[in-house]
């Protein structure tokens, strides 16, 4: 499998309820900074320890989707600005923490699980992370999409390449946020190109592709069986208390 497949499919099969269960007498985020402190460290870790990311790059790139534009530039400047966020960064631990109105929502790289988002109040995630190996080939013994081999097929016929090259151009306009484009055509692909500190191997927010990533594979494990659509959804913590309502939302919802 390709890098840019395992980039995408990695993102979509990493489903963990993490923030849902919190040590007796922790404070859980409640207010949409909060959440958004959380979601902001979260990004920046797998940005960082991930990736392999320029901090200032991330915080560019990746934060405005959680962070406001001043509030970004408090982040960037490293300056505790009172009412302004507040990023640490421990590359030892490879920990983030990023700190709004005195809530402090923090995420911890596990390895082959990424980086996660710690409970306040806890110091450690709620599962036994992994290590994963692959058994498939080498990417580049595979023409893609099973790997990154070039296919060595001519440009198809019929396809304005010029026009092509153009849009390319127009995916990355000054100042936007595009981290990667990618044209196919009947399985090939004709276009390729990637932003600031990326190339086809480094590992991107899927954002919400994950949700449609993991939708396709939910539905080839019912189709084989795994799982039934009118079960309840697979997920134990809702089942624990049998007053639970989501304990009746069935994996099809």
């Amino acid at each position: 499998m390709s890098m840019r497949h395992r980039t995408i499919v990695a993102s979509g099969l990493v489903i963990a309820v993490l923030a849902l269960r919190s040590p007796a007498g922790a404070q859980p985020a409640r207010t949409a900074s909060d959440f958004g402190a959380q979601g902001t460290a979260k990004v920046i870790c797998s940005a960082l320890f991930v990736s392999g990311r320029d901090l200032d790059e991330a915080l560019r790139n990746s934060a405005p989707t959680y962070a406001p534009r001043e509030d970004l530039e408090a982040l960037r400047s490293g300056s505790s600005v009172p009412g302004r966020p507040r990023i640490e960064v421990d590359r030892g631990a490879m920990e983030v923490a990023i700190t709004v109105d005195g809530f402090t929502g923090r995420a911890r790289h596990h390895g082959d699980q990424g980086c996660v988002i710690i409970p306040p109040g806890a110091d450690e995630v709620f599962f036994e992370p992994l290590t994963l190996r692959t058994t498939l080939p080498d990417a580049n013994s595979q023409p893609w999409p099973m790997g990154d081999a070039s296919s060595g097929k001519p440009w198809p016929l019929g396809v304005d390449r010029a026009a092509v090259e153009r849009a390319t151009e127009l995916a990355f306009p000054d100042g936007g946020l595009t981290a990667s484009f990618v044209v196919l055509y009947r399985g090939e692909i004709i276009a390729e190109r990637y932003g600031e500190g990326a190339d086809k191997d480094t590992q991107l927010e899927s954002w919400s592709m994950g949700k449609s990533l993991t939708a396709t594979l939910f539905g080839l494990l019912v189709k084989d069986g795994h799982f039934d659509l009118d079960e309840p959804a697979p997920v134990p913590l809702w089942h624990e208390d049998p007053e639970d309502p989501r304990g009746n939302v069935l994996s099809k919802t």
